[in-house]
């Protein structure tokens, strides 16, 4: 998590076991066999587990394997979608703020394909009497440094606050269904280079916010790369039921994957 790895949950099991005589768990690659296990104790306290460890075989991956489940029945098959969860270090709680970022890949033939993105930024407690606020949560994409397959878009991008999408409550492109968190206090930052898109939100949220951004786009008939982007920015103040509105108190900091500054 720190790390901020990318994993879909179909890509893996919990494996269990005993090894003598104690029960151990892993998280492991999904359909992995596991040839062996070994569990080291403390040499002070024979009952505790100080570490334990598995062999797993180097499986081939099946040819012809389903896509990933999509978060929600009747939304479609993404091609690839993961989670991955991002941590954001502030001076004004003892904790890091989090940031759960998510990404699907749909494909709707081999030229083109729609992006989406769902994010949630989740504040750290702060001491008591102290009012924290998210000022600006932005997420955006665009094309992977060094590739060129992407021809045209962004299109049908969004939400747009207004919308018919936001009136719904959903983004629906032929088979494809998104549904939509909020589209209040936000604002659509597509447009610029390397196909840039994504959404802004600025406002005074306490406690979590939700932030959706997708757009449309054409290929030259191999799977576009994309590169994800978030920015956070919070406040912190002395009054818990009065919005943070003195900026000297603003935090600000970003996360990308490694493939959107150029």
């Amino acid at each position: 998590m720190r790390s901020s790895g990318m994993v879909a949950p179909s890509d893996v099991e919990v494996w269990t076991t005993e090894v003598d005589g104690t029960d151990v768990a892993a998280v492991i690659p999904d359909g992995s066999v596991v040839e062996s296990a070994a569990v080291v104790t403390d040499a002070a306290e024979d009952t505790d587990i100080a570490a334990f460890g598995v062999e797993i075989a180097e499986i081939e991956e099946a040819v012809g394997t389903a896509p990933p489940v999509a978060h929600l029945k009747g939304r479609g098959t993404p091609l690839r979608e993961a989670c991955r969860t991002l941590w954001f270090n502030t001076p004004a709680a003892t904790n890091d703020d989090q940031v759960y970022d998510c990404y699907e890949k749909y494909k709707l033939s081999n030229s083109s394909y729609i992006y989406n993105r769902y994010s949630k930024a989740t504040l750290a407690a702060a001491a008591g009497g102290v009012r924290r606020e998210i000022h600006e949560f932005t997420i955006r994409f665009r094309q992977y440094k060094n590739y060129s397959r992407i021809t045209g878009g962004p299109y049908n991008y969004g939400p747009l606050p207004g919308s018919t999408d936001c009136n719904n409550g959903q983004f629906s492109y032929g088979v494809v269904t998104i549904p939509l968190t909020s589209c209040a206090s936000i604002e659509n930052v597509s447009g610029g280079n390397y196909y840039n898109s994504g959404t802004r939100y600025k406002g005074h949220a306490t406690g979590q916010k939700y932030v959706d951004a997708y757009a449309r786009f054409t290929s030259n008939g191999t799977e576009p790369i994309f590169s994800d982007y978030v920015w956070l920015t919070t406040a912190a103040c002395g009054d818990m039921w009065v919005p943070c509105i003195n900026t000297n108190n603003n935090y600000s900091a970003t996360w990308n994957d490694g493939g959107y500054n150029r």
